[in-house]
């Protein structure tokens, strides 16, 4: 599970949080605008989604 940080914590977030499963993301240097590092961006979600997957 990806939390995100909304401004409320609703009872997945606090799950995620127990289980280990919240992960900090660099929105800015990744996601920001549309170039290339956001492929960059969107494969290292992949690999905390699904790290035997790439």
């Amino acid at each position: 599970m990806l939390a995100l940080n909304t401004g409320s914590k609703t009872p997945q977030f606090y799950l995620a949080v127990q289980n280990n499963e919240v992960y900090a993301v660099n929105t800015g240097a990744y996601f920001s605008k549309p170039r290339p590092k956001t492929i960059v961006g969107l494969e290292g979600l992949a690999k905390i989604v699904d790290p035997e997957g790439l």
